[in-house]
Parts: structure tokens; sequence; C-alpha cells
């Protein structure tokens, strides 16, 4: 039997548990090559179809949030600069088309008409 049997998780432990597994899912997407963070030129490469396209402004802003954790997640303190986020052509395995840029001071990405 667990000390926690019949305890009620914290919305805080639940919170931190649930955006943990969050970034190991990222990180598992770089590893496989379906995100890619250049953190010197403050560029992130990702597959539109499945991080971007059909995605809601709330899903998009919660997302590139998270991205900026993981750009700045070995530093001492975060620098605030933005960075911007382009799609991987799916044939060259390279960078394609701009998609938005992330302003992590005003916590929003930049609307493209």
């Amino acid at each position: 039997m667990s000390y926690t049997r019949g305890m009620k998780v914290s919305k805080t432990q639940k919170a931190i548990r649930e955006s943990m597994q969050l970034v190991e899912h990222l990180k598992l997407l770089e590893e496989k090559g379906a995100l890619h963070l250049d953190r010197e030129k403050r560029e992130v490469h990702l597959v539109r179809e499945i991080f971007w396209d059909g995605k809601d402004l709330t899903w998009r802003k919660n997302f590139t949030a998270n991205l900026y954790f993981l750009l700045e997640r070995h530093l001492d303190k975060h620098t605030g600069q933005p960075f911007h986020i382009y799609a991987i052509n799916i044939d060259t395995k390279e960078r394609a088309e701009y998609i938005t840029s992330y302003l992590p001071l005003e916590k929003k990405c930049m609307i493209i008409k």
C-alpha cells in the first residue's frame, strides 16, 4: 500500500507533472526530426501540418510558450528575446516558409495575415 493512497494530488503538482510530460514529448519529437530548435539563430523549425495547421490560437500560444521554455531551459536567466518559427520542407528536410514569431515579453505570437 502506498503512502499517497487516497490523497488528492494538488492542482499545482498536477500542472507541473503535465508540463514536464509535454517537455519530454517535445524533446522526443526533436530527437525524431519533426521539431528542430536552433538556439543560436533563435529559430524553430517544425512540421507545419502537425504543429500549426488546424490549431486554435490558445493552443498556438501555449505551444510557443513551451518552445520558449525549451530554448532557454539551460540558461540561468531568461533573455526575453523573440524567436522565429519556420516550417520544415518534408522533401528536403530544410527550412521552408516563415510561420510566425513569438514575443515572450508580451506572451503572444505575431499575427500573420
